[in-house]
């Protein structure tokens, strides 16, 4: 979890803050204000925004499908020169994107498939929280293309087929699986509680064998859950 923040005039970074309290950047550039707010969790610790050939990205996330030397982040740029526009349909994980790329005046605001990184947009402005601009919450699973002169165009970026589903338990378990495998990292840790979702990660990177740490407030939690 971090906190991002554009804006050109006026922006409030005080809430945001609070979602990435290791470090807070603060970069001007072709009149707007960046700012990342870290939350120090994968790779190295890198400071945003990333900024290469007159694009400026700021990102808020996990990227689980590309690999990176210092930081999963620094595949945005690259892939944008590659596949334009579209290029937030081939990453994997958990995010909200803005990239501004002033060379062609336009700016990329992105969320994931189900919008699990929040990001708030108003005009060419945009923020982790609605306290930093105002506007309005971009939908999951949304590519929103702005450009300088003010016009706009909306991707989707998975189309679905809902008649997809599992049809076994054992199915479900395989997707289970595989879906920590790919979010487990050696060190990570789980905020664990007395209900099913954290205790069957728990269970599952012990399966694989993560080193993992789990944290629990003790609160209102059945105790006899935790303890088993």
């Amino acid at each position: 979890m971090c906190g991002i923040l554009v804006y050109k005039y006026k922006g409030n970074n005080f809430y945001i803050q609070k979602r990435g309290q290791d470090y807070t950047n603060k970069v001007s550039s072709h009149g707007f204000t960046f700012i990342h707010n870290l939350l120090h969790i994968t790779g190295q610790f890198t400071p945003q925004p990333y900024e290469e050939d007159n694009i400026v990205c700021l990102y808020n996330g996990e990227i689980y499908n590309h690999k990176f030397v210092e930081s999963d982040g620094e595949n945005l740029i690259p892939l944008y020169k590659k596949y334009g526009v579209d290029f937030p349909k081939h990453l994997d994980g958990e995010w909200a994107i803005a990239l501004y790329d002033f060379n062609k005046g336009l700016a990329i605001f992105a969320t994931d498939l189900f919008a699990t990184k929040p990001l708030w947009r108003k005009g060419l402005e945009c923020a982790s929280y609605a306290s930093g601009v105002g506007g309005r919450k971009i939908p999951a699973n949304t590519i929103e293309i702005v450009y300088f002169d003010g016009t706009e165009r909306t991707k989707t970026i998975c189309d679905w087929d809902l008649n997809q589903y599992k049809t076994s338990f054992d199915d479900w378990i395989k997707a289970f699986e595989k879906a920590v495998r790919k979010r487990a990292t050696a060190g990570c840790f789980l905020g664990v509680s007395s209900g099913y979702d954290s205790g069957a990660i728990a269970c599952e990177l012990l399966k694989q064998k993560k080193d993992f740490k789990a944290y629990i407030i003790h609160a209102r939690e059945n105790s006899n859950v935790l303890n088993e």
